[in-house]
Formats: structure tokens, C-alpha cells, sequence
């Protein structure tokens, strides 16, 4: 019952602290791309003692990746995630020690990257990162290549790609929906392919190295059970407040607000991982809907 989520007895602090940590993350620069009056317009969604409470707990246990965080984490993929991957299990066919050199040189190492790019319930941010790695990491265009382009670069010889994507979830849409759409399913063996996110969830990790053995996947960023806001491992929160009384507290307000009902499954976000994980240009559907929602009766904090 939402009747067990209990104040503590210093609610009123935690939530001035938390609302001015927040403006002040926001102020300096630290969260660029959302501005103050969109949080406060998301503040003013919650509207007794507890809901403010329950509202200042997910901002507390928020991870923003602005994009100057963005470009470091794409930087560490490629510089360290990337460079052990090649170092520790080479490709047998290629030569290249260093990608990341290979791919700012104009000499064709026979590499090429390869954004996830979106079917219809899939996000446009593939597309994002793309432009980041061009113009921040100085990938060289011609090395960056759409997916339905991968049977005729291995035909030409190439055998080693680099998917590049923001956010792995589940796994589930990368398995059923992008790879059938570009006919990816049997790759040869003697493909050397990485999934590069810059941040991705244990489960989505296990999902795709299941069904798909022979692919590679590093991440800048690994998130598991402790960033579900839900979870009994997760400090989101604490004390009086367990996370199944939180639990039932957010489901009672979703009603109060009117979600959609075709929300249900994804009141957690898809795949029920709870998150409170986002960038600036870009939230993952993996995340809490009253983050990004924007309904008759919801502001978002940031839209997806």
C-alpha cells in the first residue's frame, strides 16, 4: 500500500537540499542542456509532502550525462575499453593494434563504424553519437558507414565493424529488431564485431552475449541491479522509506496523474530496470516515464 511510504522526520531539508544541489548543478554548467524553470516545472508535478519527497529521491539518485561527459565517455571507450578488447582478443584478420588511430587516419584500415540506428520504436540517438564521434573525436567520415551497408564493406574484404550506440538496455530491440532489419543474424565467424555503448546494463550485456556469442561488447559506463530505484540494493531509498513501499507510492501516483494505461508494462521503463539514467541528448525508455513523459497533466524534466 502507498500508505506505507513514510517521511522522514528531516523530509523538509532533504528536499531544499536536494532542489538547490540541483539548481546549482544546473547554474554552473554541471547539468548544461536542462535549465531551471524546466525543474521547477517538473517539481510542480508533485504536489503533497510525500510526492515532493518521493520527486527530490529520483532527482537525488539522477545520473545526467551532459555532453561534455558524452565526448570523455566516448574517449574512454575508444582509448581504454576498445584498446584492452584489441589488446587481450585481437582480430585474426586484421592488423590495426590501434582503432582509434586507424579510424582518424585516411589510410583504410578496413574497420568501419557502424551506427545503431533506429527501427520505429528505437530512439534517433545512433545518429547523435555518429556526429559526436566526427566532430569531437575527429573519426573520419568515410570510415562511418549505415548498416545496410555491412554485406557489400565484407564483400570489398572489410571484417572488422564497431557498432557505436549511447545506451544499452535489455538487448531485447538491438536482438529483434535491428539486427533482423538489417540481416545481421549469421554473421561469418571470421567477423570481428564490437558493440561499443557508452553506458549498458548487465542484463542487456547477458541478453546479447546469449544470443549472440560472437559479439563483443564494452561500455564506458556499466549499470546493474543498484541503479534500479526500486531495488532493495538500491540507496535510493532508505530508512522508513523501503522500495516496495516506494514502489506502490509511485504506482498510486501514476493513477493520480492519469498515465496511459498502455504505460503499465513500462511504468518502470521497458524492460522494469528502474532507471534514472539519461544525456543531454538523449533518455533511454529504460528510464522512469515521469521523467520524460509529457502528458495533459505531466511536465517531463527532459523530453526523449
Amino acid at each position: 500500500m502507498s500508505d506505507n511510504f513514510c517521511l522522514p522526520n528531516d523530509s523538509e531539508t532533504y528536499v531544499d537540499t536536494i532542489y538547490r544541489r540541483c539548481k546549482a548543478l544546473i547554474n554552473v554548467g554541471i547539468w548544461e542542456g536542462l535549465d531551471v524553470f524546466r525543474l521547477e516545472t517538473w517539481i510542480n508535478n508533485f504536489k503533497t509532502p510525500k510526492e515532493r519527497y518521493f520527486a527530490s529521491c529520483v532527482l537525488d539518485s539522477l545520473i545526467y550525462r551532459p555532453e561534455k561527459q558524452t565526448v570523455s565517455m566516448m574517449f574512454q571507450l575508444l582509448e581504454r575499453e576498445l584498446a584492452d578488447l584489441i589488446r587481450l582478443d585481437p582480430p585474426k584478420k586484421n592488423t590495426c593494434i590501434n582503432w582509434y588511430l586507424g579510424l582518424k587516419s585516411n589510410i583504410d584500415h578496413q574497420i568501419r563504424v557502424v551506427p545503431i540506428l533506429p527501427s520505429r520504436s528505437m530512439t534517433k540517438s545512433g545518429s547523435v553519437i555518429a556526429r559526436l564521434y566526427r566532430r569531437k573525436l575527429q573519426i573520419k567520415d568515410k570510415w562511418i558507414i549505415n548498416p545496410s551497408s555491412i554485406a557489400s564493406e565484407m564483400k570489398q574484404g572489410v571484417n572488422c565493424f564497431l557498432f557505436i550506440d549511447d545506451f544499452l538496455g535489455t538487448g531485447v530491440q538491438f536482438h529483434t529488431e535491428f539486427m533482423p532489419m538489417y540481416q545481421l543474424q549469421n554473421l561469418p565467424n571470421d567477423v570481428y564485431v564490437v558493440y561499443a555503448a557508452l553506458a549498458a546494463h548487465v542484463e542487456g550485456i547477458r541478453y546479447l552475449k546469449s544470443q549472440h556469442p560472437n559479439l563483443r561488447i564494452i561500455a564506458a559506463d556499466v549499470l546493474d541491479e543498484t541503479h534500479d530505484l526500486f531495488s532493495e540494493k538500491s540507496n535510493c531509498f532508505s530508512g522508513q522509506c523501503t522500495a516496495v513501499a516506494a514502489k506502490e507510492f509511485y504506482y498510486s501516483l501514476l493513477e493520480r496523474n492519469n498515465f496511459p494505461q498502455d504505460l503499465f508494462e513500462k511504468r518502470r521503463g521497458f524492460g522494469c530496470l528502474g532507471l534514472a539514467y539519461f544525456f543531454n541528448h538523449a533518455i533511454p525508455d529504460n528510464c522512469l516515464p515521469i521523467l520524460w513523459l509529457k502528458t495533459d497533466m505531466w511536465e517531463p524534466l527532459q523530453e526523449r
